[in-house]
């Protein structure tokens, strides 16, 4: 489940019924980085949403 906390007064979470998209662009298990682009919607107890399009991710992985 993914949760953001913004400025620390809201926290939002991914809307299941919500289009969410992953695509995985690169993998590389010598370096452990993983990059590719996101698309999501995100929503609070508040019934207030964040669309985030064109979400972009480069970041080491570890395997535990």
């Amino acid at each position: 489940r993914f949760e953001l906390n913004y400025n620390c007064t809201a926290s939002y979470k991914l809307l299941e019924q919500g289009k969410s998209r992953i695509n995985i662009s690169y993998f590389d298990t010598i370096s452990k980085i993983v990059s590719g682009t996101f698309e999501l919607e995100l929503t609070n107890p508040k019934g207030e949403s964040i669309k985030i399009k064109q979400g972009v991710f480069d970041s080491y992985y570890s395997e535990e």
